[in-house]
């Protein structure tokens, strides 16, 4: 029986429920550019078979990785553990140093290929941080994805 006790604590009966995240709409569009762009590289290089080196093949192999996180983010779907994801942000971030550092000082490279690859580097740098701000936000800011446990709020 309830009290008319104002001081009582009020009673609810809400279940834990996480609400269903925006629309992902810009996080698929900029997936599906990433995924083209990759391609579009993986099929340069098979044209070039001489130089494709162990740099080329670890590259194209981290960024299946990469791809596979922010695809994760953009569907909403559960991929590997969600610590594989935040110890994966690290390696990718000294990868893409080193292979651009590989790339740019590379001793047969001449001075305008050099200014050349930093103006396209300096073209691709958004691309890059939203690749980091994807796998952080997958990474720490979607625990509704990774909770067990509880319903989820259906999105209006």
């Amino acid at each position: 029986m309830p009290t008319n006790n104002p001081y009582d604590a009020p009673e609810s009966n809400l279940e834990p429920v996480i609400q269903a995240p925006r629309k992902m709409l810009g996080w698929k569009i900029y997936f599906w550019v990433l995924l083209t762009l990759q391609c579009l590289f993986i099929y340069g290089n098979l044209f070039d078979v001489e130089s494709i080196g162990w740099q080329e093949t670890v590259d194209c192999v981290i960024y299946i990785f990469v791809l596979s996180g922010i695809f994760g983010l953009a569907y909403q779907k559960k991929i590997f553990l969600i610590l594989f994801w935040r110890f994966f942000i690290p390696v990718v971030f000294l990868w893409d140093l080193f292979y651009t550092a590989m790339q740019f000082l590379e001793p047969d490279m001449d001075e305008a290929s050099q200014i050349s690859f930093a103006v396209i580097l300096v073209f691709f740098l958004p691309f890059i941080f939203f690749q980091y701000l994807a796998l952080y936000k997958y990474a720490f800011q979607s625990a509704y994805l990774w909770q067990e446990n509880t319903q989820r709020a259906t999105s209006v």
